[in-house]
Formats: C-alpha cells, sequence, structure tokens
C-alpha cells in the first residue's frame, strides 16, 4: 500500500528552533533564590531580609551584637576615664565640663518664664514638631542612653589605662546625662518662650555651639595644643571598645529587656518635654490660667496693713516742739 505524503501539511509543522543551553541557564538562574544558613540570598548575592521570620532576625541580631563593639568615645568624659584622679589631664577634663554646666546654668537662670504671650498658631506647631528633634539632638544624653542600655564593661579596658575602672565608666556617663538634661532644657525652653517661627530656628542654630564646647577643646587635646601626654591619652580613648550586651545578658527589669531602656529613656523624655509644653501652651492662650501658674502679684502696701501710712499725723505722733508755735514764733 502506497501513502501519500501532504507536503503543504509538512511545511506547517516546522521544528522550533532551540536555543543554546548557555542562554538557558542564564534565564533561568535571573530570579534563583539560594537559602544560605537562614538567609535568603538571591544570584546577586543580597540579602532577603524581608521575607524572615522575627525569629531569624533576632537570632542574626543575636550574632551580630557578639561581635559588636561600642567605642569609649571621643570626648572631654572619655579622657576623664583614662587619666589618673591627681593628673593634668583629668583636671583639664574637669574644668570643661564645669566650664560648660556652668555657662548652661547661667544661660537657664536668665530664662524669664514670665514672659508668655499669645502667638501665632504655626508657631506653636512648629514648637510641637520640634520636641523630638530637640531631644534627639542631645548627643551627650543619647550616648549615655544607649550605653546603659547596651553596653557591657569588658575588664580588658584596664589593660590600656589600668585606672578605667567600672566606676570611673559610669561616672562618666551618669555626667554626660547631667550635660545632656541641662542642654536640652536650656533649648527646650528659649524655644518656647520664643514667639516666632524665625526666631525658633535661629535659637536652635545659635545653641548648637554651646553643645560642643566640650568637644572644641577635645579636638585641641588630639591636635597637641596642650601636650604629648593628653594626646596619648586621646589615642587610648579612641582605641578602647566596650561589648555589646547580647541575649544570654538582656534581663528583664520588670518585664522590660534592657537593652529597650535607650528607647523608652528618649519616648519618656519626650513626653517631658510634650507635658511642660502643653502647660505653657495653654498658659499662653488662657489668661486666667497663665496669672494662676505664672504670674506672681507685686507685693502692694495693702498687703501690710500695719505698716500702711496713715493719712495725716494724730497728736501723739506731733513733735511736741510744733504744738507751740504761734503766729508770733515760738
Amino acid at each position: 500500500m502506497t501513502i501519500d505524503i501532504d507536503a503543504d501539511a509538512d511545511a506547517t509543522n516546522e521544528i522550533p528552533a532551540v536555543e543554546p543551553v548557555e542562554a538557558v541557564a542564564e534565564a533561568e538562574t535571573d530570579n534563583v533564590v539560594c537559602i544560605h544558613g537562614d538567609v535568603a540570598v538571591d544570584n546577586n548575592g543580597s540579602a532577603d531580609w524581608a521575607n524572615q521570620s522575627g525569629s531569624h532576625i533576632t537570632m542574626h541580631m543575636n550574632a551580630k551584637k557578639l561581635e559588636d563593639r561600642i567605642p569609649l568615645g571621643e570626648n572631654i568624659y572619655s579622657l576623664m576615664v583614662v587619666s589618673p584622679v591627681y593628673s593634668w589631664p583629668f583636671l583639664f577634663s574637669v574644668l570643661v565640663m564645669l566650664g560648660k554646666l556652668t555657662i548652661l546654668g547661667i544661660l537657664l537662670s536668665d530664662i524669664n518664664f514670665r514672659d508668655l504671650r499669645e502667638e501665632e498658631i504655626k508657631v506653636t506647631v512648629a514648637k510641637f514638631f520640634l520636641i523630638p528633634v530637640a531631644v534627639a539632638m542631645q548627643e551627650d544624653m543619647m550616648d549615655s542612653f544607649f550605653f546603659f542600655a547596651n553596653a557591657i564593661y569588658c575588664p580588658s579596658i584596664m589593660e590600656h589605662s589600668p585606672v578605667a575602672t567600672k566606676h570611673r565608666l559610669m561616672f562618666s556617663y551618669a555626667m554626660r546625662i547631667v550635660d545632656g538634661v541641662l542642654s536640652l532644657f536650656s533649648n527646650f525652653f528659649i524655644m518656647l518662650i520664643t514667639q516666632n517661627t524665625k526666631g525658633v530656628f535661629l535659637n536652635f542654630a545659635a545653641l548648637q555651639f554651646l553643645y560642643s564646647i566640650d568637644d572644641v577643646f577635645y579636638e585641641l587635646v588630639i591636635q597637641g595644643f596642650f601636650g604629648d601626654s593628653m594626646e596619648n591619652l586621646s589615642k587610648v580613648c579612641k582605641d578602647i571598645t566596650l561589648s555589646r550586651r547580647p541575649g544570654n545578658d538582656n534581663a528583664r527589669i520588670m518585664g522590660i529587656r534592657i537593652s529597650w531602656m535607650d528607647t523608652l529613656f528618649f519616648w519618656l523624655s519626650c513626653l517631658v518635654c510634650y507635658i511642660i509644653y502643653a502647660v505653657f501652651t495653654v498658659a499662653k492662650y488662657d489668661e486666667e490660667f497663665g496669672e494662676k501658674f505664672f504670674e506672681t502679684p507685686a507685693p502692694t502696701m495693702s498687703m501690710y496693713p500695719s505698716m500702711a501710712p496713715t493719712l495725716a499725723p494724730t497728736a501723739s505722733y506731733v513733735p511736741t516742739l510744733l504744738t507751740n508755735i504761734t503766729p508770733v514764733g515760738l
């Protein structure tokens, strides 16, 4: 039996072209995601952190914290930690610290809290949004919050400086908190009594030099303006690092982990400022409230009846000499 083959049918059934093996492999690997350990990594080597579970993120962050080192810092307060008590570097750091705190104290004492007048709404709104900025700008206070929440003292620090004890380290960071609090409230209270938006922003910029007084002097120490011994101690401050608190040492206090304390203190500082801001704002727009809390009446003679003078002297108060006066004379 003979079978006829339709040439036209064969022409329509063309064999598709085959792509090179290399091109197919390249196309298939464009979106390949590989799993390395517990981290999803694409073919470009970037980690897919967004697709990880909370437990995986916690595990990797704990590993990162074990490797992290927190620098002691390059500032006057660090110099106070590594220098002996009876030495010129320690005395120098204390004098700079006291000088800065004194200037901030004088500035706070000169703020007139009775200078409260109604202001435009836009000024009040600007102050509201600047409060977290004012808190975050306090570098000394923020570094101290981070230190107490995350840093762990390492005995190896004493290999760099035998006098760098744990108590001295705690004291230096406590003084940094005092520094930061005074800086915050000097900036914050001046902002509250400022009546225009431009003045608010100008005061923010103008007060920045006060916050960096200690840093300016420490920069001179690094450059050797105050002798080789102090310049050498600045290098010691740069070399010292602290361990970061890992998961095993991150205990809970009243249900709150120690490493959360920096965030807690930040928002607590903002809350205190917002409460004060609310009181001052109400006092500006409510005259009765403002007089009650911020106005002290000036003392008058009516407040002291026993000291009020009489309109005319009585006979008992007239001198004897004046009673003998006649038209002719005495």
